[in-house]
């Protein structure tokens, strides 16, 4: 089958292991996107920067409870809790069954981790703890997630990661890397507004995006 890429970007509370996401942004090679915004995460959580940097330039009301669903075009948007998210973007990869999916993120540790407990299904084995359910005080089994995701088969279980790749093109080392200005990497404009960037930065549908520059413009070296 033919491979497409999926270029992505996350957003988080933080960078700790407790981190939750608060939003995603995927672009195809054909230029259809889909955008989520998390509304079941803890503001708490935020430090100041993460509020003025990400939970600010956020394009809906922060966990309001809503479901919202907006199709414009190639370009799907939501903003629902995490639950409605994950079918919903199961949903949407569905159009691309019959390519090999490659995912391609930028120091995308906690991207790839996040973006697999959303489109990855784990074994769950019962444990010997139990609870009392809310609803009806029933006691149940704590179940834990074990063993190694299980993604559609035709996602790469591998996602590339676009500083590795500046690395080798620009012959610097990983480490150097991420420190490159990704904004001197786009060397093409046509649909980027210099004066845009720094605003819309850490959006991460448009974060998404300037992935997909670099690593089609890098690609053409």
């Amino acid at each position: 089958m033919e491979t497409i890429n999926l270029y992505f970007d996350m957003e988080f509370t933080s960078l700790s292991p407790d981190a939750q996401p608060i939003s995603l942004g995927i672009i195809s090679d054909c230029g259809k996107s889909i955008y989520c915004e998390f509304t079941d995460f803890d503001i708490n959580r935020c430090d100041d920067w993460v509020k003025e940097n990400v939970v600010g330039k956020l394009r809906y009301p922060v966990n309001n409870g809503c479901l919202g669903i907006i199709y414009d075009g190639n370009r799907t948007n939501i903003h629902a809790e995490t639950r409605y998210i994950r079918d919903i973007l199961f949903e949407w990869l569905k159009q691309f069954s019959s390519y090999n999916i490659q995912f391609i993120c930028d120091c995308g540790t906690f991207d790839w981790y996040h973006l697999l407990k959303l489109i990855g299904e784990w074994e769950e084995v019962r444990t010997n703890e139990t609870y009392d359910r809310e609803s009806d005080g029933k006691v149940c089994d704590y179940y834990r997630k074990t063993g190694l995701p299980k993604l559609p088969s035709n996602i790469s279980p591998v996602p590339q990661d676009l500083n590795d790749l500046i690395a080798f093109k620009r012959g610097i080392s990983v480490r150097e890397a991420f420190d490159f200005n990704r904004a001197l990497l786009i060397t093409v404009w046509d649909s980027f507004d210099k004066g845009l960037l720094s605003q819309n930065n850490h959006n991460s549908l448009y974060d998404a995006k300037v992935i997909k520059a670099i690593y089609e413009n890098l690609m053409l070296q």
